[in-house]
């Protein structure tokens, strides 16, 4: 015989809680702000460790490692690298037919 069904609970409806304050914490240490400045979601000691500023609060800027002056990267030819990939693999070409 199945068990007998258990009596329905009542549904309460949950108490709202209000929102009174918020804190804002590093996002690397967990230090707040009250015991820390914090500066687009890091503390000051934690943006001198990532090298985002220097000691004095000068932000170092962050340029990305495609910006720098350099040699050009590889330039590759996708079409023919996916042909060859194909052949290798003994798949038809993109005309349809075996090479």
């Amino acid at each position: 015989m199945p068990p007998k069904k258990a009596k329905a609970r009542q549904k309460t409806a949950p108490a709202r809680a209000r929102v009174t304050r918020v804190i804002m914490a590093c996002g690397t240490c967990d230090a707040d702000e009250r015991t820390a400045e914090i500066v687009d979601g890091l503390c000051r000691e934690c943006r001198v460790g990532l090298a985002l500023e220097t000691q004095d609060g000068t932000p170092v800027p962050v340029v990305p490692q495609t910006f720098l002056s350099g040699p050009a990267p590889d330039v590759v030819d996708v079409a023919r690298w996916a042909a060859e990939v194909r052949e290798a693999g003994g798949l038809r070409s993109k005309a349809g037919r075996r090479r």
